[in-house]
């Protein structure tokens, strides 16, 4: 019975569990925490911040004729993908860290229950441990944790390497494609210009076919009354001059061919 009380004095409560937890976790141990956080996000910064600069000197390299409203809006383009996917590494990564924090709280809760009055002489023992830790080059069995953590940022770094090569190919298919509609647009406005002179012109030779049919009509019209003419001449030039019926036809035939 006196061991079992004993073995119950020994017991952390969870208000003493928080406060060792805090002792345990130090400034050592969150200055490290902190420093790799604050490095992975500078280095993943650091990258969005190189690549669109980079992209952005190719995509006008690759295009002289480019004017500065065309430079701006695609700039203007890159800064909203390239920001989207910082945000998407952020959370990725703030998510690890979340569990790798998680797994030192885990780890110092998994640890042996320590008396109360050992837990001051135990917290300094541990930092003093974690200082040497973070001083030697070797790796234990705690570094193996920040390794495999290293190694997921890396995958997702390759992720994103992976988005920045879609991201480029897609920008190129867009700008592309902005030119093939330019080109076509060009096209369309050559031949809807070419559509209007040739309805012009042809609104033109309607006008030009009608005053040639009148001009026809008023011809035969003419044509008629000359006619009426000569046949009245020659029934005047007969009665005058008494020329044969044949003589006279003939004349006719010959003005006729006139």
């Amino acid at each position: 019975m006196q061991n079992q009380q004993q073995d119950d004095k020994m017991e952390l409560s969870s208000s003493q569990q928080v406060e060792f937890i805090d002792k345990f976790m130090g400034s050592p141990v969150l200055s490290i925490i902190e420093d790799l956080y604050n490095i992975a996000q500078a280095f993943i910064s650091d990258g969005y911040d190189h690549f669109q600069q980079t992209l952005l000197n190719h995509i006008i390299s690759s295009n002289p004729n480019m004017t500065k409203d065309e430079a701006k809006e695609i700039d203007r383009m890159l800064d909203d993908a390239v920001e989207r996917m910082f945000n998407m590494s952020i959370q990725s990564l703030n998510s690890q860290f979340d569990i790798f924090e998680q797994f030192v709280k885990t780890y110092c809760f998994n640890e042996p229950q320590i008396p109360t009055e050992c837990q001051e002489s135990f917290c300094k023992l541990v930092n003093q441990d974690i200082m040497e830790l973070n001083n030697e080059a070797s790796n234990t069995v705690e570094d193996e944790d920040i390794l495999k953590l290293i190694s997921e940022i890396n995958q997702i770094q390759e992720q994103t390497n992976s988005s920045y090569s879609e991201l480029c190919q897609g920008i190129t298919q867009s700008r592309q494609l902005l030119l093939q509609r330019q080109e076509i647009d060009k096209h369309l406005l050559y031949y809807h210009e070419n559509v209007q002179k040739i309805d012009f012109i042809h609104e033109k030779l309607r006008h030009f076919s009608i005053d040639l049919e009148e001009t026809i009509k008023s011809l035969i019209e003419q044509g008629k009354k000359l006619h009426e003419q000569y046949v009245n001449t020659k029934q005047v030039y007969e009665q005058f001059f008494g020329l044969p019926a044949r003589e006279a036809d003939a004349k006719e035939s010959y003005f006729l061919r006139k």
